[in-house]
């Protein structure tokens, strides 16, 4: 292709076409080619005039040197524009090589200088090419950092070191030209070619992705920081590494070095380091070009990096067992042709998931500090103790044996790296302490003058700082509002702070307040039962109270006294809902398995027809794990309205019930709103009889329901990590998992007809790609950190390639690398490059229509009804194949999903939602609710206007598609704003219970609400922080 387009991962999208990266290339191939020409003459010079003995000195004091102007050069790179750096540094680069051609030869004769003088030219020449080529490479590194990624690097490596390995080849084919007209001739060739990049250096500049707001770049500049714990160890394991590293090839470079004095000398022994480097070379290009990239994608990043000191202990041994020129070439040509290699890929990609700020400072400490430490102690070593090349060989095993050992400690510190440059760090929630006197009579003097509504959060805060409220103020709460929110808020405190003698009194009421007696009642059974049990024989006795306390006095006693078993039998079959709701409440109390009548009663109220009464003895059912009780929840479930309370008994129930619940699994896997609640409680039961059921439930058709299966899967994993899941089983569903995936994302990306059909049924495919897409990683992160699976889930589903890249990075690094590279192709990021090819809409939809799916598959022949005016093909298939979903039906899920609040919820969730809502049209002025009311609707608007105020005061305007009253309906308190109709306007209601019920049956449409909610409280939070008042918060 003759345009690849590459994304950078760290601050923001760039492009790196071909011409960038042919430059880039070039640039690699002038410091390659000039440094081997430099260094090739420099070596012979130096060992010419002292030997290999001062080889040792030489590391140090090379070391010592380059590691102080490498540091320096990562410095000015991170403090100032990185080209301008590059240009600098190549042009002292050429002025140190023509100085060391013009010098010796021009200036010091002119000087008249004593020849005697003159011995420290070669060491003043080998230490300023050793520094200016290791220079020259930081300049490389930072340049080409700032435009690459993990991902994108790799692809890259082999097109831009390509570069290097000719500038390595012609580097070396231009010095054995000494053989000709002399080594001197070499430092102006390389000045030459080292001055080149300077007048065409590859741009560096990043382009910003307009879309990005000024908030968010100020997110992205925040994640460049440089003390990130997790970047700190990451960086000092690969520091770690780097030093392991150039001690091993320190050595070999050493023993290697030795032997060329040993057998040449003058132009031959230049011309010898050249044929050896071409040599190198030629192995660096058939590796590079052959073998690396394959490596790469099959043995991952730092499975190709363990190859390096594998190989070089294998020449190593081979050395030791046949000390001769031959085997010390060999191994010296591997050190230099594949570790150059491996270098370029391996070095720059272990830094390459930094942010460029923090990969300037890292590159720099490495280059400067690690390698050039590493290489003044071994130089140091070497000169305190000049050994011959037998001598130095076990040294130089040993380290590559900790090399290897430093590299599997270094892919732990990167995927640590990874996951947390995915992750989110939450704060710790604040704690609140005990108030002080003044703010508790700042909280009295509110309570007195409370309405009802309002009073109940007063008397949370009293409840939360482990205070009791006045008895007086308590009193006058329950007057104000003794059958109400008032009262009933009133015993829950008086419970909560366990003040059993104000319980007593409230029971023994005989002011006819029926209503609170009964609740105090209750309450008394759960704190003081014989207490409770003694009043209770008192109301029986008495026949002046009336029906509903004396069914909450019978069932209280039911377990310890016939006749009050008797009557509470007789009330459970009273006309009176509220007389049932009392039996059911009170029976809930006693102590399951004492007497079976209860149970008895217990289940036929579970049955009853009022929902409030049958999900308050639904509840109690979880205390008695029976199989009839298990029976009676099992067949709630399918009663929509307490389906909630029914997986509350089930999970309470215990271990009893496991098996029962499995089995009405397997025989209700094809219902998938029955077979998602009972994962939910396998989940929640956490026993290890349960892992089976739910592993089964992964290979349902439903793609809800294998999403709450690794839900359920997850979270029995997290309860109880001692239960063994079956890892092998599991594993066979990723590749199917990711096969679904990728069928339903060709199917979204089909050009599917522009009606309401067609608008719903690419919504619903884009849902259940990211359900499946979850349910894979929930699968993974049964095996894998979990961390991390979550962090590359949300960075995959996120509109971020940096994210995105960095997630695949991630992955590569963890995963079995054909389950990582199915996932990178089923996203389309697949390393090959191919492009999915658009299905025809037709296929597509007439393929869905058989689906399992019964939701998905009526949609599609809805949509390919729409088609039929066209093609009557697709009428015919779409009236043969089965039910098609009503045009009156899409329109409403259409019209709820414009709503933000269920922008990210399913169309099935919104089909039953539905059926709760009621269109109304309200005229300009009217009030939908008021400050301190309790909140029991909510109002989305369709047209028209709704004003948010307090205290008279306007906050905010909630226009089409905006929903208001939502969160007075979820925390159950009372409204903090008033909300008034400015303009005549078209409201969608759904009521308070019936919303909330709805979440509870629905786990999924409550995560989609929430996710709403809080993507709300993000945008407010942006405003604020973009100089909005937070008076002016809608929320």
């Amino acid at each position: 292709m003759l345009r690849r387009k590459y994304t950078a991962t760290m601050r923001h999208t760039v492009v790196l076409e071909w011409p960038s990266q042919a430059r880039h290339a070039l640039h690699l191939f002038c410091i390659i080619c000039a440094g081997v020409m430099a260094r090739n003459v420099a070596n012979q010079e130096v060992q010419d005039a002292f030997g290999p003995q001062i080889m040792g000195k030489l590391y140090l004091a090379v070391a010592l040197i380059a590691g102080i102007t490498v540091a320096a050069a990562g410095w000015l790179g991170r403090n100032h524009d990185t080209r301008s750096v590059t240009r600098l540094i190549h042009f002292m680069g050429a002025v140190a090589m023509a100085a060391a051609f013009f010098v010796p030869r021009y200036l010091l004769p002119v000087l008249a200088m004593p020849q005697a003088s003159l011995s420290w030219l070669p060491i003043a020449n080998y230490v300023a090419m050793e520094v200016a080529f290791a220079t020259m490479l930081l300049a490389f590194g930072m340049t080409l950092g700032a435009s690459l990624g993990p991902r994108e690097a790799r692809k890259v490596a082999a097109g831009v070191g390509a570069g290097g390995i000719i500038g390595g080849l012609v580097g070396n084919l231009v010095s054995l030209g000494a053989l000709w007209f002399g080594s001197e001739l070499l430092y102006v060739i390389a000045g030459a070619v080292t001055l080149a990049p300077v007048f065409w250096l590859p741009a560096t500049h990043v382009a910003t992705d307009v879309s990005h707001s000024r908030n968010t770049q100020r997110i992205d500049l925040s994640r460049e920081r440089t003390d990130v714990p997790a970047l700190a160890k990451y960086g000092l394991a690969v520091a770690a590494t780097t030093v392991l590293m150039v001690a091993a090839t320190t050595f070999i470079d050493y023993q290697y070095r030795w032997g060329a004095h040993d057998n040449y000398a003058g132009d031959k022994k230049t011309a010898f380091f050249a044929a050896v480097g071409l040599g190198g070379g030629v192995i660096t290009v058939l590796f590079q070009l052959g073998v690396l990239n394959r490596m790469l994608n099959k043995l991952g990043l730092f499975g190709t990096a363990v190859v390096m000191p594998v190989a070089l202990i294998s020449c190593s041994a081979a050395f030791g067992l046949f000390p001769t020129l031959i085997t010390l070439v060999v191994l010296k040509v591997v050190d230099s042709g594949a570790n150059m290699s491996l270098q370029q890929a391996t070095g720059h990609l272990l830094l390459a998931p930094l942010a460029p700020r923090a990969r300037a400072v890292w590159q720099g400490r490495i280059d400067g500090l690690a390698k050039r430490g590493s290489q003044a102690v071994a130089g140091l070593l070497l000169a305190l103790f000049p050994l011959a090349p037998p001598q130095v060989l076990p040294w130089a095993l040993v380290v590559c044996a900790l090399w290897m050992v430093s590299i599997i400690f270094t892919r732990s510190a990167y995927v640590r790296l990874l996951t947390d440059m995915l992750g989110v760090v939450t704060a710790d929630p604040s704690k609140l302490e005990v108030y002080d006197g003044a703010t508790l009579r700042f909280l009295e003097t509110e309570l007195a003058k409370a309405t009802p509504a309002r009073a109940a959060v007063i008397l949370d805060l009293f409840e939360k700082a482990g205070h009791r409220a006045p008895g007086y103020l308590l009193q006058r709460q329950i007057d104000k509002d003794p059958e109400g929110v008032g009262a009933i808020r009133v015993i829950e405190h008086l419970t909560t702070v366990a003040d059993v003698e104000t319980l007593i009194r409230f029971a023994r009421a005989d002011d006819g307040r029926h209503f609170i007696a009964a609740a105090a009642l209750l309450a008394l059974a759960d704190l003081e039962p014989r207490v409770a049990q003694h009043r209770s024989r008192q109301i029986l006795s008495e026949s002046k109270h009336a029906e509903g306390l004396r069914a909450t006095a019978a069932g209280i006693m039911a377990q310890d006294d016939r006749r009050a078993l008797k009557l509470a039998r007789e009330l459970a079959g009273a006309r009176d809902s509220a007389t049932r709701l009392a039996i059911a409440q009170a029976l809930g109390r006693s102590d399951p398995g004492d007497r079976h009548e209860i149970d008895e009663i217990i289940m036929l109220l579970a049955c009853d027809r009022d929902t409030e009464v049958a999900r308050a003895a639904v509840e109690t059912l979880g205390n008695r794990p029976t199989p009839e009780a298990c029976d009676v929840a099992l067949k709630a479930l399918g009663r929509r309205a307490v389906r909630g309370a029914a997986m509350r008994a089930l999970a309470n129930m215990g271990q009893a019930v496991v098996d029962r619940v499995a089995e009405e699994l397997r025989e209700q896997i094809h219902r998938p709103e029955v077979a998602s609640t009972l994962t939910w409680i396998l989940g929640r039961l956490g026993a290890a009889s349960g892992v089976g059921p739910l592993v089964d439930a992964l290979d349902s058709p439903i793609v809800s329901v294998r999403l709450n299966a690794a839900v359920a899967l997850s979270t029995m994993h997290r309860r109880r990590p001692d239960v063994l899941l079956p890892k092998e089983k599991i594993e066979t569903h990723y590749l199917s998992e990711i096969e679904y995936y990728s069928t339903i994302r060709d199917a979204s990306l089909a050009a599917l007809p522009d009606s309401p059909s067609g608008t719903l049924f690419s919504r619903a495919l884009k849902q259940r790609g990211h359900s499946s897409l979850e349910t894979l990683f929930r699968m993974m992160s049964l095996h894998y950190p979990e961390d991390a699976m979550q962090g590359a889930f949300v960075a995959i589903n996120s509109r971020e390639k940096r994210q995105q890249q960095i997630a695949l990075e991630l992955l590569d690094n963890i995963l079995d690398k054909s389950v990582s590279e199915r996932i990178a192709e089923a996203i389309g990021a697949a390393s090959t490059g191919r492009r999915r090819q658009r299905q025809e809409p037709q296929n597509v939809l007439a393929k869905l229509t058989t689906d399992p799916d019964r939701f998905l598959a009526s949609l599609a022949r809805a949509t390919l009804l729409d088609m039929g005016a066209s093609s009557p093909e697709a009428r015919r298939i779409a009236e043969t194949t089965g039910e098609i979903m009503a045009q009156t039906v899409v329109n409403q899920i259409l019209e709820l999903q414009s709503l933000t609040l269920f922008s990210h919820s399913s169309a099935e969730d919104l089909a039953e939602v539905a059926t709760f809502v009621t269109a109304r049209r309200v005229p300009k002025g009217t009030v939908l609710f008021r400050e301190g009311e309790v909140g029991d609707a909510i109002y989305l608007v369709r047209t028209g206007e709704v004003t948010m105020s307090k205290a008279g005061k306007i906050l905010d305007n909630i226009g089409p598609g905006e929903a208001c009253g939502i969160i007075a309906v979820l925390d159950q308190l009372p409204r903090e704003l008033s909300a008034t109709v400015s303009m005549e306007s078209s409201l969608l209601v759904i009521r308070g219970d019936d919303l909330l019920q709805l979440l509870a049956d629905r786990p999924l449409l409550m995560h989609s609400v929430f996710r709403a909610l809080t993507a709300a409280l993000r945008n407010q939070l942006g405003r604020g922080a973009l100089g909005r008042k937070p008076e002016d918060w809608s929320w």
